[in-house]
């Protein structure tokens, strides 16, 4: 008698995999958290090439799909490692006992067929096994053969001795910047001087700082000390991961145009146009190649990359195969940031854990030069000299940054604690710092909350819709004190997520006469560019407050949260993305038009009453201008009332609700995406969701596998 069919139900797909269901339970699973099917059809090819479906082989190369898709470039062999990758997929003891039968598999064998075997006459195959030290690490050869490139390049780069230069001469050229700097408001800090001589010194240099720490202003400094040493602006390379970082960074050097004039072409300068990495490079999407590789490399004397922390691997590699060996590379971003979509955290790995270390010299010579002391620490290693790390905050309220550095610091142990640290709505828990609790009448004064302040609460309130109610009614100053503001977390059902959400809309878009200003606002006609004070109000507006997501899907991600304050704004009306006052995302890249992923344009009506997309520019000297696109004509926009947190990369607001995922996206949460979600955030950063799930995601941090060494 045959046996009956499994009744799992699935994608298409999961039929390919037979009738194991402890296998179809777990794919089934996986396709629920998100698996795609081109990822699926891999797995199936890879289990026909080593002609076995076992619990154990599918286990194993689920996890290295799963860990390549999750951002590691390799997948550590060890059972908890493997237990790691298929958390939640399954029960935690199934979870175990897949993980052992996967290492059992491998170690009998029954997956040498994927591996290279040059005696078999097998030298090219799909896996590679690498042993790094005591760890043994399973890669994607393609990845391998990157990660292998990129750490022969980075040795080669980080060997190079510091550039031979007249001291004299130089620190002429460093005070004259800091002077113009300084006259024209971007006075450096010691943390700057510091790293910008450091970029006059070094061959390669990485430049590390959280948000608002004034590494743009690094960049316009050692940028104008180049121009004075004698290196022409188009022997200069700007680059950035995406076209929005990319776009961002010219218009911050054109808004910092006047700290570089003097002996410098400061005209000359404002020609200078950050690119993507694949414009550096010249991809061609024809040929799937780059133009620049080390046989036909980069023209540049000085190339300088921002945004590193969301590079890849892959483009690392082949950004450093196209540089020539004396070319200056100046490295900066943030490493507690997210990091790349695709596999590996290249910024993240080559920033010491123990900090940054000094030889006695080097710090002698940065002090004579800057009169700025580096603590002598030397260690053995090629990274030594070549880091530099901002501190100071200059964007952030005091109490975001406090919070900031507790997340990013934060583990499994000491959740609960910061979470207790954080101040509720209406009340200051008795954990909360004695700053904060001399600040809560202040506090409460700003929100103007219906419910009264409760001492010594355990547990934390609820929400409820007194509060959202309360916060509707804030009157919380955006540029105040250390008083106002801070980061505030609101523990709240779906259900008082979503009246929290209204009292946020009314006080964004409602309370401020967004709509009626947006209505009265004339967007300008398409190809001009101007200036006008009725758009650039709306673009503050939009500019001010922003909510952000971990997750696009569910009733707490970007789209439903977009939907729901569409019915807001617009009660009784046909839903939809295009009218007056709707900000809305560019997901695409339109190199005629100079739009890029993570652009955000308002609709605005025209003097003929058509719709008009309308993006803010910066104009030569800096100056804020308006464009306008007809509505139909763009394609891939969606509405930016709300946005994840991964969108919002690089962008600054004044005031942040980010909102919590209750249910799904568990494999998301992580401490970066919180760090990241609130320190968008320069004076109010609010967190609403369930405590258990914010809890969640202090636990857990980015844990990117890879072999890279230096």
């Amino acid at each position: 008698m045959t046996a009956p069919e499994p009744s799992i139900q699935g994608p298409p797909w999961l039929s390919r995999f037979g009738r194991n269901v402890p296998v179809l339970e777990l794919l089934a699973q996986a396709a629920e958290n998100g698996l795609e099917d081109a990822d699926a059809y891999l797995l199936d090819d890879l289990c026909l090439m080593a002609e076995s479906r076992a619990d154990g082989a599918v286990a194993l190369l689920l996890a290295a799909i799963l860990a390549l898709r999750e951002g590691s470039v390799c997948l550590e062999l060890s059972q908890s490692e493997v237990a790691r990758r298929l958390e939640g997929l399954a029960a935690p003891e199934e979870v175990e006992r897949l993980a052992r039968a996967a290492m059992q598999e491998l170690e009998k064998g029954a997956l040498n067929a994927l591996f290279p075997d040059e005696k078999a006459g097998q030298p090219v195959a799909p896996l590679i096994l690498k042993a790094v030290g005591v760890r043994k690490l399973l890669y994607f050869q393609k990845y391998l053969r990157h990660e292998e490139r990129l750490q022969t390049l980075l040795r080669g780069r980080l060997s190079l001795p510091p550039a031979a230069s007249e001291q004299t001469a130089l620190k002429a050229v460093l005070q004259q910047v800091r002077l113009a700097s300084a006259e024209n408001g971007q006075r450096l800090n010691d943390d700057q001087y510091a790293a910008c001589a450091m970029a006059m010194l070094q061959q390669t240099l990485i430049i590390t700082g959280g948000p608002g720490t004034g590494k743009t202003s690094v960049v316009v400094a050692a940028l104008a000390c180049h121009l004075r040493r004698g290196v022409k602006p188009a022997e200069i390379g700007l680059a950035c991961p995406t076209g929005r970082a990319a776009q961002r960074l010219t218009e911050a050097l054109r808004q910092r145009l006047p700290s570089l004039a003097g002996e410098s072409p400061a005209q000359a300068l404002a020609e200078l146009e950050a690119k993507t990495l694949h414009r550096l490079l010249s991809y061609s999407s024809a040929t799937g190649s780059f133009w620049h590789h080390r046989e036909n490399p980069l023209p540049y004397s000085v190339v300088i990359l921002d945004e590193t922390s969301m590079l890849d691997v892959v483009l690392m590699a082949r950004l450093l195969d196209a540089l020539r060996p004396n070319t200056r590379l100046i490295l900066l971003g943030d490493k507690d940031q997210l990091p790349s979509v695709d596999a590996g955290s290249v910024l993240a790995d080559l920033i010491p854990s123990s900090g940054p270390a000094y030889t006695e010299s080097f710090a002698k010579n940065i002090e004579a030069l800057t009169g700025v002391k580096l603590k002598a620490q030397s260690k053995p290693g090629l990274l030594c000299d070549k880091v530099a790390v901002l501190r100071v905050n200059h964007r952030s309220q005091r109490h975001i940054q406090e919070t900031a550095a507790a997340v990013i610091g934060c583990h499994a142990n000491n959740a609960d604690e910061v979470i207790d640290a954080l101040p509720r709505p209406g009340s200051v828990r008795p954990a909360a710092s004695a700053r904060l609790k001399k600040s809560r009448d202040a506090a409460n004064q700003m929100f103007l909350f219906a419910d009264p302040p409760q001492e010594n609460l355990s547990p934390a309130p609820a929400a409820s819709s007194g509060g959202a109610a309360s916060l509707a009614r804030g009157t919380l100053t955006r540029k105040g004190d250390d008083r106002d503001g801070g980061c505030w977390f609101m523990p709240a059902t779906p259900a008082q997520l979503s009246e929290a959400l209204k009292g946020w809309v009314k006080r964004a878009y409602q309370d401020t006469g967004y709509i009626d200003l947006a209505r009265k606002a004339r967007a300008p006609k398409v190809g001009a560019a101007i200036a006008d004070p009725a758009i650039q109000r709306v673009f503050d507006l939009v500019h001010a407050a922003r909510i952000l997501t971990l997750v696009r899907e569910g009733p707490c991600g970007c789209n439903s949260i977009n939907e729901a304050i569409v019915d807001l704004l617009r009660p009784g009306r046909k839903r939809t993305q295009i009218f007056t006052g709707a900000p809305l995302l560019f997901t695409a890249n339109d190199y005629s038009r100079m739009l890029f992923n993570g652009d955000v344009g308002v609709c605005l009506r025209d003097d003929e009453n058509a719709s008009r997309v309308v993006f803010e520019r910066r104009g030569e000297k800096g100056q804020r201008q308006y464009i306008s696109f007809a509505a139909e004509t763009l394609y891939g926009c969606e509405l930016a009332f709300a946005m994840t947190v991964h969108k919002a990369q690089g962008s600054e607001f004044d005031e942040v609700f980010l909102a919590l995922p209750s249910e799904g996206g568990e494999r998301l949460l992580n401490r970066q995406m919180i760090y990241t979600g609130i320190t968008r955030a320069k004076s109010l950063a609010l967190i609403c969701g369930a405590q258990p799930v914010l809890k969640q995601a202090l636990s857990r941090g980015v844990e990117r596998c890879s072999g890279l060494t230096l």
